[in-house]
């Protein structure tokens, strides 16, 4: 792990954090059980500073880091924000470049969707 991402994990600045977050995963990732405490640091960064504007990012990161636990906290963000997020430049970028992840995104918000409040057209 490089000297970059460890000082992101203990101090929390950079200038690409999701960038460095989504490296330090797949580091941890690949390495003894000293990176599971890693890991769990750096979910956690992702976690707090988890928003409308990188929720996006982070439900890639997650996917492709296999951290399912981060991964159903940001799907279930998504869904609580959808009308926002939906709008957001890192749904676009999704979108073309994640298909798979983009419906079941899309699928997650239809689900908490409530039948009841659906007007029909007549």
């Amino acid at each position: 792990m490089s000297s970059k991402m460890l000082g992101h994990i203990y101090t929390k600045k950079s200038k690409n954090s999701a960038q460095l977050e989504e490296d330090s995963l797949a580091a941890v990732d690949k390495s003894d059980s000293n990176g599971l405490k890693l890991k769990v640091i750096a979910l956690n960064v992702l976690l707090k500073t988890l928003s409308v504007d990188n929720a996006i990012d982070i439900l890639m990161i997650a996917d492709t880091c296999h951290a399912d636990q981060l991964k159903s906290h940001v799907l279930r963000f998504i869904v609580s924000k959808a009308a926002e997020v939906l709008n957001s430049e890192g749904w676009k970028k999704m979108q073309s470049s994640k298909s798979q992840l983009t419906v079941e995104a899309m699928l997650a918000i239809a689900a908490s969707i409530d039948p009841r409040n659906i007007i029909m057209a007549k």
